[in-house]
């Protein structure tokens, strides 16, 4: 089961606590090891990938987390940054709590943490990423084996989640497996909008287009020069449902959440 290698504890102005925590996705046990996180604390942002925000597609989110470890932590440093350095991406994970709810949850990006040091502490600044985008380097498939027959698009949003980096965490974490990690809201609003704001908000559509909407598997797959099958990336398959439905991807609260974005 997955552990807390340490965590740093910090307070917003406006008054809301929070808890940043280092994650080993293998077997181990909590500890009681902590660091202080410095005057910023972590810098959570999100990013589109189109030149436009609320637009269809993908809100890709990274955090960045500014620690500081005293002396008396030194050797749990050292044997973290010595075993991120021989580790492969989900091994690590970034856990930010707030008011004791997960709000974000990433996998820490072992080529991009940075160490300053001098004699009574050390600062380290860890960068962690959603994973949306390592799906790039993910096959649709079953396994290596391609799926077969007609898929509806609900069916297939739970075969990419499962997928997902973060999902075997999640599903550790929060709820067990048969919770759905990626969430799809399709009646959504801005606050801003004042003619939407004044009207009855209209009732939760329970996905019923993408539970009656199916699609053959066949186009994810095909036999390449060689004979060898080749598979859609879950990565552009989710990015094609998105475009498709009008969806943008986003994620936080430990959930991958479609929002229709048009």
């Amino acid at each position: 089961m997955s552990y807390i290698v340490a965590r740093g504890y910090g307070r917003s102005l406006v008054n809301h606590s929070y808890e940043v925590r280092i994650i080993n996705t293998g077997t181990g046990t909590d500890t009681n090891k902590e660091f202080a996180l410095d005057p910023v604390g972590f810098e959570l942002t999100y990013e589109s990938t189109e030149d436009a925000l609320l637009v269809p597609g993908f809100m890709n989110s990274r955090c960045t987390v500014n620690t500081i470890w005293t002396s008396d932590e030194f050797a749990t440093l050292d044997s973290l940054i010595t075993n991120l350095g021989a580790s492969q991406d989900g091994d690590y994970l970034i856990d930010v709590i707030r008011d004791g709810n997960s709000l974000w949850v990433g996998s820490i990006l072992v080529e991009e943490f940075t160490v300053s040091e001098d004699s009574a502490a050390r600062s380290v600044r860890f960068v962690a990423t959603d994973a949306i985008s390592m799906l790039r380097n993910v096959d649709y498939s079953d396994d290596g084996t391609a799926y077969t027959g007609y898929q509806t698009i609900e069916t297939i949003l739970k075969n990419i989640q499962e997928k997902w980096l973060l999902w075997d965490y999640f599903s550790e974490q929060y709820s067990g497996a048969t919770t759905p990690r990626i969430a799809v809201l399709e009646d959504v609003y801005s606050e801003d909008d004042y003619i939407m704001a004044a009207l009855v908000h209209p009732a939760g559509s329970n996905r019923n287009t993408l539970r009656r909407t199916r699609v053959h598997t066949n186009p994810w797959s095909k036999l390449n020069d060689a004979g060898d099958t080749e598979f859609i990336s879950c990565y552009d398959l989710l990015h094609s449902l998105c475009l498709t439905y009008q969806f943008a991807c986003i994620h936080t609260r430990a959930l991958g959440i479609l929002y229709r974005a048009a």
